[in-house]
């Protein structure tokens, strides 16, 4: 039912702690499914080991957002994120690994050499 519900909703809501001047309060925010022209982002971020960046878009917000958002809580939200998006990884990786296939068969197929330039 879980799943259901957060298909519905578009995703699951989280309690975090956020450091705002100078105070912690608590924000409730949606974690969700990324939309697939944010996949791109998604590939680099977790890619890079930019988990800030991740977390940022899973949660919806911008990067300096999760920068004030207390650590356990950030790991919450890469955890999350990572469960609700699970099934886009390994078509991540195919995605990639199918465009590495291109570039490779494209440099066989392009004409060997270079043209050569007279110099006077």
């Amino acid at each position: 039912m879980k799943n259901e519900m957060e298909i519905l909703y578009g995703g699951a809501d989280l309690a975090v702690r956020v450091v705002v001047e100078g105070k912690i309060e608590v924000q409730t925010i949606k974690v969700r499914k990324v939309s697939f022209r944010e996949i791109p982002q998604l590939g680099a971020a977790f890619g890079n080991g930019d988990m800030p960046a991740e977390a940022a878009l899973y949660a919806g917000k911008p990067t300096d957002w999760i920068e004030a958002v207390e650590p356990e809580d950030a790991f919450k939200i890469l955890s999350e994120g990572r469960r609700l998006n699970a099934s886009v990884f390994p078509q991540l990786v195919t995605a990639a690994n199918e465009r590495i296939e291109i570039l490779r068969a494209s440099q066989k197929d392009a004409p060997s050499g270079s043209q050569s330039s007279s110099s006077s």
